[in-house]
């Protein structure tokens, strides 16, 4: 039910969109964006004793219909260790999440996003344990272009906070709860 809900809801954004971006397409500013995000935390394994570190990149790529709307995919990567009283294990996140994005004002300053994402979650210590993620992430966050144009397009640092919802229909022993991402954009 609740995917049937996304997929109306998309159906409906992007045919929005399609219509609205038909009377913007002479006044484009940008057609393509593309970036990394990188991110790194230190922090509780979920609710135990266990400590965290990690680090992952996230690069993207994505298509704008008009100058608000953006189409978009991104592949993120991550590595961490964990560290408690069993010893110390590793784990390695890899999924590959298509957005959808709706930038306000003029210049572009906030968005909002919905993803979808779906990968693999994999624990390496005293056994391996690989779990199936599948999400749907709502964010919003916000640009800070830069003055000059670089070659024909903008710069911007992006900041993006989103919370994970998750679609698995077990719980595994890894949750997605929420991230915050930080990245170098190319607008061209």
């Amino acid at each position: 039910m609740l995917k049937k809900i996304i997929v109306s809801i998309g159906i409906l954004l992007i045919s929005i969109s399609n219509i609205y971006s038909q009377d913007s397409l002479k006044t484009k500013k940008y057609r393509f964006m593309t970036g990394v995000a990188c991110y790194g935390y230190i922090g509780r394994w979920l609710d135990s004793d266990e400590g965290l570190m990690g680090l992952g990149t996230s690069p993207r790529f994505g298509m704008y219909l008009n100058n608000h709307f953006l189409l978009g995919i991104s592949m993120n990567t991550e590595h961490s260790k964990i560290w408690g009283e069993k010893g110390v294990a590793f784990y390695r996140i890899v999924t590959g999440s298509p957005f959808m994005r709706y930038y306000f004002w003029k210049r572009n300053l906030l968005l909002t996003e919905i993803c979808y994402n779906y990968g693999q979650f994999r624990r390496f210590g005293d056994k391996v344990e690989t779990t199936t993620i599948n999400s749907i992430g709502l964010g919003i966050g916000g640009n800070i272009f830069f003055r000059k144009p670089f070659l024909k397009g903008k710069l911007s640092i992006e900041i993006v906070l989103k919370k994970h919802f998750n679609l698995n229909l077990k719980p595994g022993p890894f949750r997605f709860p929420a991230d915050g991402k930080m990245g170098l954009i190319y607008h061209f």
